[in-house]
């Protein structure tokens, strides 16, 4: 059986996210609502569109529609990890203490 060391999955990760981002592929924001009113987030792979809005971090691209801009234009992107963890948007008023 072959395997693969930490290393080269690493590697190999990086270069499959360098791939999809050179012919237009990425994580998408996508605002939404709820049937109860409220506004709702989620991210996911899409393709970049023009005039979307671009966020790069650490290597990584993520666009969103500029209809959505004031939305989400303050909050950052986060992730928590299991058992109830995903990605999510934070208010930047909760990272300053507010």
């Amino acid at each position: 059986m072959v395997s693969a060391s930490n290393r080269a999955a690493i590697r190999l990760q990086e270069e499959l996210t360098r791939k999809c981002f050179e012919v237009g592929i990425g994580f998408r924001i996508v605002v939404g609502t709820a049937e109860s009113g409220r506004t709702t987030f989620s991210i996911k792979l899409d393709r970049l569109r023009q005039g979307d809005e671009v966020m790069e971090s650490n290597g990584v691209k993520v666009f969103w529609d500029p209809a959505s801009e004031a939305q989400i234009s303050d909050y950052q992107l986060d992730y928590q990890g299991e058992p109830h963890g995903g990605f999510f948007l934070k208010a930047m008023r909760e990272l300053k203490g507010g």
